[in-house]
């Protein structure tokens, strides 16, 4: 039997927690084959297999509501699209219960969650990020600038959990745009390092709360390998990075290459590469 998330009936995110695995990987390369075959592209198809289907991501970004007795909420979408209330996460972390309890019960009672329809309320948005490499936490509050967060009793509440030694990184984040998205009009540094560093290979990343970076860091190890395995680098070449992010994978190939070139439009991320 494959272990499946207790919210798996109710959460709009996965849809086939209920197949085993090695049938999800069949499933998907039998897809492939089918794009391939409508292009006419006559190539071999193999899944990669490297790693566990079980708390994979690096960033979840989960979303406050109110229920039914007006009380603050924060979790996922349901796949009829309203926001339940979360209690574990199988594709993010071991810590996605305890952290959405802690940051539940240090708000719910002070800060109403806004509301998409109304524009009204100030609970809007919350960020995790954890490095699998390093175990470091980052939390991101986003809020309206309706009220003023209370930022030393959020802080005190954080760092005192079971987990609190693993945060390295926390952000108060404005944003009172009416888009139902997470957009960084302002962002303040309220605890720790503004970074938490992810490693992949033989390099270290630095992931701030608003950097793009691929979601699954093992899997973005295996790929990064393979473009290295097919490029077939002799070490005189120079590589145009395009839409290169923080340059993951030039940074990558730069051992084998003779320059890296990136192109990127946001400044914060060519900061970081």
């Amino acid at each position: 039997m494959n272990r499946v998330c207790k919210h798996f009936s109710q959460c709009g995110g996965c849809t086939s927690q209920d197949i085993l695995y090695p049938m999800q990987l069949k499933m998907k390369e039998e897809e492939i084959k089918k794009m391939a075959d409508f292009f006419s592209l006559k190539t071999e198809i193999k899944p990669i297999n490297h790693f566990s289907p079980f708390f994979y991501r690096n960033k979840m970004e989960f979303t406050f509501s109110s229920d039914e007795e007006k009380k603050s909420i924060c979790g996922l979408h349901s796949k009829k699209g309203d926001v339940f209330d979360l209690e574990e996460c199988l594709i993010f972390s071991p810590y996605t219960g305890e952290i959405l309890r802690i940051v539940k019960d240090s708000l719910k009672d002070r800060y109403p969650a806004y509301n998409k329809f109304t524009h009204q309320g100030f609970l809007r948005h919350l960020i995790v990020r954890e490095a699998k490499s390093t175990h470091q936490l980052m939390i991101g509050l986003v809020t309206t600038s309706m009220f003023y967060l209370e930022k030393e009793k959020f802080l005190k509440l954080l760092l005192s959990s079971s987990w609190g030694g693993k945060i390295s990184s926390v952000y108060w984040v404005i944003n009172d745009s009416v888009a139902d998205a997470v957009i960084f009009q302002k962002k303040e540094l309220i605890y720790g390092e503004p970074f938490i560093v992810e490693n992949i290979g033989d390099f270290s990343f630095h992931i701030f709360i608003d950097t793009f970076f691929q979601t699954n860091s093992l899997g973005a190890e295996v790929l990064y390998k393979k473009i290295e395995e097919y490029a077939q680098l002799e070490g005189g070449e120079k590589i145009l990075d395009l839409y290169c992010g923080i340059g993951g994978i030039g940074i990558f190939l730069s051992k084998k290459a003779g320059s890296i070139w990136g192109v990127e439009v946001e400044k914060n991320s060519i900061d970081c590469a």
